[in-house]
């Protein structure tokens, strides 16, 4: 936990601090503004993301990230950041922002979102040691963010907005591994794919008002009752936990990664309980829709939060 926590807070920031500054520096190079305070929260936001993943990877396979490893994860953040903005535009479709990417940089010179993309694409490249693989994770979390602009449909079933949980948290958590060595195995990938799902089911549930206010479309915006999706939960818990177990890694690397994954993954649960609370409250029937903002507000900076959250992940922490 502390180890997650140090990197979170102190790590981090110098890490977030040297992907914005080179980023300046190209940018002034070409002639382009500096990032605005927004985006460099944005490539904070997106490189502690990119930090947590390398953690928890690196635990799971004992070993530490080289210098090269580290730069290309940091821009593997940053680069998160541009690939929304411009996935976010409709006339970007996924093979269109790789063509983009793969470019020659004058095909780019003139549009500083575009080549702020570009830029923190070959960046990360460069730096890390599999560029085919950062080529193919890159393909899979764009076609899984793609995808998920169907979410703004309002029309979906239940199994395609679990199938687009699954792509975009699943290939997310992938491409952030492709950074580092050693070579990910098909056992291993089917798991980092879990483990990225869930994670997206957290996301789902924390920001369950402001998707519903945005007009996407999630499982939990679209739920009458909360119970049942928070059983599933555990059981996607329970299922990364038994791939967990059957890869060929050191005991104690296991052992460290659960931990610290469940010190992220169960403040999920906690929100749950909030919401179901909330439901309770409403007649047993959860509906965003009647809700102010603030009862739906999971503060994990609350200590009872907090403490609820290292209760789930003790009962959760045992893998033999």
């Amino acid at each position: 936990m502390w180890q997650l926590f140090r990197q979170a807070i102190v790590y981090n920031r110098r890490e977030a601090k040297a992907a914005v500054a080179e980023i300046n520096v190209a940018l002034q190079e070409k002639g382009f503004a500096a990032l605005s305070a927004q985006e460099a929260k944005r490539v904070g936001y997106y490189t502690l993301q990119s930090s947590i993943t390398a953690l928890w990877f690196g635990t799971l396979h004992g070993r530490r990230l080289t210098e090269a490893e580290r730069k290309a994860k940091r821009f593997a953040g940053a680069f998160t950041v541009f690939q929304d903005d411009l996935t976010d535009n409709p006339d970007y479709h996924y093979q269109s922002f790789m063509d983009l990417v793969e470019a020659p940089e004058q095909k780019v010179l003139y549009h500083r979102e575009e080549w702020l993309a570009w830029f923190c694409y070959q960046t990360m490249l460069q730096a890390a040691p599999d560029a085919s693989l950062v080529r193919r994770t890159a393909v899979l979390a764009e076609q899984g963010q793609h995808d998920s602009r169907r979410q703004l449909l309002q029309n979906l079933r239940e199994e395609e907005l679990q199938e687009i949980s699954f792509h975009k948290g699943g290939a997310a958590t992938l491409f952030y591994r492709s950074m580092m060595q050693p070579e990910i195995s098909p056992a291993e990938e089917k798991m980092i794919y879990a483990c990225g799902d869930l994670l997206q089911w957290c996301n789902d549930i924390f920001d369950v008002y402001k998707d519903h206010h945005a007009g996407v479309q999630t499982l939990f915006t679209s739920a009458s009752d909360l119970k049942p999706w928070k059983l599933q939960f555990v059981q996607k818990l329970e299922s990364i936990k038994a791939q967990l177990r059957q890869l060929p890694m050191p005991a104690q690397g296991k052992k460290s990664f659960w931990h610290q994954y469940l010190s992220v993954a169960c403040r999920g649960l906690v929100c749950f309980d909030q919401l179901i609370a909330l439901q309770d409250a409403t007649g047993g029937v959860f509906n965003i829709a009647q809700y102010e903002r603030q009862p739906t507000i999971c503060d994990m900076e609350k200590w009872s939060n907090l403490r609820a959250s290292i209760r789930y992940a003790a009962s959760f922490a045992r893998l033999e």
